[in-house]
């Protein structure tokens, strides 16, 4: 068994489709990083050259539904954060997530929001996700 927010982050680490759409805006591809993290982005990924670059942090994870004292549903509530050079590439990126997520895993997007940060000179959305995985299927 594993914690539902890993669960999660397989769906878009798994993905071909965003990994490649990824990749091909990007200037400098790693082999063996498609750039998407949990947690902590490392120092020096924290570049324009190797974004787009995503990072997955778990917000809150809840037990729902309670049947004879036993949960039975988690309630998990987790970020994607996604840094990309321009506002087209973080719209096309966030639109094929948010589709993907909503449509083939039944998740809620709670909100997105479109900031620049100076620092890295990188667009950053925040987007804010609501999903409830049945224990049997972790």
């Amino acid at each position: 068994m594993k914690h539902p927010f890993l669960t999660v982050y397989s769906y878009l680490n798994d993905d071909e489709v965003l990994a490649d759409k990824m990749s091909a805006m990007r200037t400098v591809n790693e082999d063996d990083e498609n750039m998407i993290f949990t947690f902590d982005v490392r120092e020096e990924y924290q570049k324009q050259e190797y974004s787009p670059i995503i990072r997955m942090t778990p917000i809150s994870n809840v037990e729902a539904v309670w049947s004879d004292d036993d949960s039975q549903i988690h309630e998990l509530v987790f970020s994607v954060e996604l840094f990309t050079k321009s506002v087209n590439n973080s719209y096309e990126l966030s639109s094929y997530i948010v589709d993907k997520l909503k449509n083939k895993h039944n998740c809620i997007c709670i909100n997105e929001n479109l900031q620049y940060d100076e620092l890295s000179d990188l667009y950053n959305s925040f987007m804010r996700f609501k999903i409830f995985i049945t224990k049997g299927e972790i």
